[in-house]
């Protein structure tokens, strides 16, 4: 009766107990859902949250890539002036807004992002107009004017606020990648937590059922299975960010506070020529101790020391390569972006090379080398450059020339002005011209100029540029002025004769005769005259009227030192003493003018072995039918034993004076007129009288009155 009473209760119990266990159960795997579907929507909530942080982060990686390739392109053309470097800016000019309004689109839920991004526009396009304007000026002006332009630092300046706007972006795009990614872990250990307690709760209220087992073990997989689909999301932005590091062309680092590698990416291994897995966890200084001391150890230190980010480009002495870093300190260490910009940097330096070469050439011609631009609105090019020599040659400074450049058309002669600028009209319209002219130089000398001009074309094709060679031909020509002056002598002579032969045909054997004996005279006369010129005790020559020798005697050559071979690749100027060459040239010029018929001076010449021979110059001019100089006639006559013993007399004289003046004894000379000539200081003691009283006057007159005086 006992266990008849007992078995209901016992019944009951055991239902109750399944009861309850069911309903715990079932509550359990009701929490258990709800709890699944809130963690796993604040799982895909953080997910999408990460995704959308990652797709800003490439669109601000993508918008500073454009500016770049902008910005090389553009110093690509200034270097090279080649317009295919310009293909980087162009692509990057039709990407660049699209970017921007992208970027705006997706930080539209982030305040702080969206004025960073007000303030980025107005100096993206303060960079970009600057970029449009040093090309236009390079196209226009040239490569100076870019270069002007660029040195106003304009350009750096604007690009230095957008690097320093877009690392500001950057990193709150990263704080908030951080943030996102952390809440994943955050649930992921909530969901096994809290699923790990309603298993428990499950399986103990299903230990007497085998369905509430099942049911239990089934929920518990689908946990797991969302748990490793966690991990496995996680492991995939993991993923991705080290494939855009991996991806991107600079090197890429990360140091810890203890200056060990966190982080190498591939392309920095490649600089670094070193794999990546061996250099982290390593200290940099330790695998790289050369570093030590140099520009960036300085600089890491102090980007680390004051948390503030830094950018610069420097060479690296112990690998002769240059690096342009940008470095980006945190609480955790430092993060490093670098760049091999060797060949950039040698290209600039070979183009600074060139230029100077350029330069030195220039300055070291003795021709007259000028560039102009060649601007058809304008009556006459603007000089852009022009070397020393025109200094030289026209007389004039180089800055007078930079602030007028009609100066040149000035300086040329009136009779040779309008053919120049009819020359220059046909220049303006593309002819490439070849033409010579006279220029009067600021003290009144006329000089002959040859000038060549050549065009340089722009990237159409059109000439922008004349380039220029200006010659000083004077002597060339006034040797060509000579030789016409000489054919037309003759050809006028041969026509004179021609007309007496005609009219005088029909005395043509007397005239004959006569032709005959003058023709004997004229050989007669020139073998006296050669026999006189070569064999005369004195130096000889005949001197072409541009100066130099057509003809010396052999007593020419002894006396200066030279073999008449030499003397005659020689002008006479190159034998003179420096301080006599322009003493015969008023002489020539009257001589020339028919003002005088010779003249004759006293000149010194240099003989070949360095001494200085006195020589008395005797000079006429021979003149032709029509009264043109042909050559002049010279007389040199060795009187450096004279001058020697004039100079042997002076002093003499001298040291008579001084003797006669410093004698204390009273001396005085008188001429034949009785007048005293000479009246030193002992006479002046004795008489009393000074030398100015006493000179000129009579002896006899002169002791009269000083014999009353006393």
């Amino acid at each position: 009766m006992g266990e008849a009473a007992l078995w209901p209760i016992k019944q009951w119990s055991i239902n109750q107990t399944i009861w309850a266990g069911t309903g715990m159960g079932l509550a359990a795997l009701l929490s258990l859902g709800t709890v699944s579907l809130v963690n796993l929507h604040r799982f895909q909530q953080a997910n999408d949250s990460v995704q959308h942080t990652q797709e800003v982060e490439r669109a601000i990686q993508e918008l500073l890539s454009s500016l770049q390739d902008a910005e090389t392109g553009q110093r690509g053309y200034l270097l090279t002036g080649q317009s295919s470097y310009l293909q980087p800016y162009r692509t990057a000019l039709g990407q660049i807004q699209l970017q921007v309004d992208a970027l705006t689109e997706l930080t539209a839920d982030n305040p702080r992002q969206q004025a960073r991004l007000a303030g980025l526009q107005p100096l993206i396009q303060s960079k970009l107009a600057e970029l449009a304007d040093t090309i236009a000026r390079h196209d226009q002006q040239g490569y100076e004017a870019a270069l002007l332009k660029v040195r106003t630092n304009q350009g750096k300046v604007a690009m230095d606020q957008i690097r320093r706007i877009i690392q500001e972006m950057e990193r709150e795009e990263l704080l908030l990648l951080v943030q996102h990614r952390a809440v994943k872990p955050q649930i992921v250990d909530q969901t096994l937590g809290i699923t790990g307690l309603i298993s428990l709760v499950g399986a103990a209220s299903f230990i007497a059922t085998a369905w509430l087992l099942n049911r239990n073990l089934a929920r518990r997989r689908q946990v797991e299975a969302m748990q490793w689909a966690s991990v496995e999301a996680a492991t995939a932005a993991h993923c991705r960010v080290v494939q855009i590091l991996e991806s991107i062309t600079d090197g890429f680092v990360a140091l810890d506070q203890n200056w060990r590698y966190t982080y190498v990416n591939q392309q920095a291994g490649e600089m670094l020529n070193r794999a990546p897995a061996e250099l982290v966890g390593k200290q940099i200084w330790e695998e790289f101790p050369e570093g030590v001391g140099q520009k960036f150890y300085q600089v890491y230190h102090r980007a680390m020391a004051e948390q503030k980010p830094v950018q610069l480009e420097e060479y690296y002495p112990p690998w002769n390569r240059w690096f342009e870093n940008r470095i980006y300190p945190s609480a955790e260490g430092l993060t490093i972006f670098f760049q091999d910009t060797t060949i950039r940097k040698q290209a600039e330096l070979a183009l600074q090379q060139s230029e100077e070469n350029f330069r030195q050439l220039a300055e070291s011609v003795r021709e007259v080398f000028f560039i102009s631009i060649l601007d058809k609105a304008q009556p006459f090019p603007q000089v852009l450059y022009v070397n020393p020599a025109f200094e030289q040659i026209w007389g004039q400074p180089c800055e007078q020339l930079y602030q007028d450049s009609q100066l040149w058309l000035n300086s040329i002669h009136p009779e040779d002005r309008e053919s120049v600028q009819a020359d220059l009209a046909r220049q303006l319209q593309g002819e490439e011209l070849c033409h010579q002219y006279r220029i009067t130089k600021p003290d009144g000398e006329t000089r002959w100029i040859s000038t060549r001009t050549f065009f340089v074309e722009g990237n159409a094709g059109h000439p922008i540029r004349i380039v220029g060679v200006a010659e000083d031909i004077t002597e060339r020509k006034q040797t060509e002025i000579a030789l016409q002056h000489a054919k037309e002598f003759l050809e006028q002579e041969v026509i004179k004769r021609t007309a007496e032969l005609r009219q005088s045909n029909q005395q043509l054997q007397q005239e004959l005769a006569r032709r005959r004996q003058t023709e004997a005279a004229l050989r007669e006369s020139e073998a006296r005259f050669r026999s006189a010129f070569d064999d005369a005790a004195i130096g000889m020559a005949l001197v072409a009227p541009v100066g130099h020798w057509l003809r010396v005697n052999p007593a020419l050559c002894n006396l200066i030192g030279y073999t008449e071979a030499e003397l005659l690749k020689r002008s006479f100027r190159s034998v003179t003493h420096p301080e006599d060459l322009e003493i015969d040239r008023p002489y020539i010029h009257q001589l020339l003018t028919g003002d005088i018929q010779a003249y004759q001076i006293e000149k010194r010449y240099i003989h070949q072995q360095g001494h200085i021979i006195s020589t008395l110059l005797s000079v006429s001019l021979v003149r032709d039918a029509a009264n043109h100089p042909l050559y002049f006639v010279v007389q040199v006559q060795d009187i450096s034993q004279r001058k020697q013993a004039e100079e042997e007399l002076r002093q003499e004289k001298q040291f008579t004076e001084r003797l006669i003046h410093s004698s204390v004894d009273g001396i005085a000379a008188f001429d034949l007129n009785y007048r005293h000539t000479l009246w030193n200081p002992g006479m002046e003691r004795f008489f009393q009288i000074n030398a100015e009283q006493a000179l000129g006057k009579t002896h006899f007159g002169f002791f009269r009155i000083s014999r009353g005086r006393h």
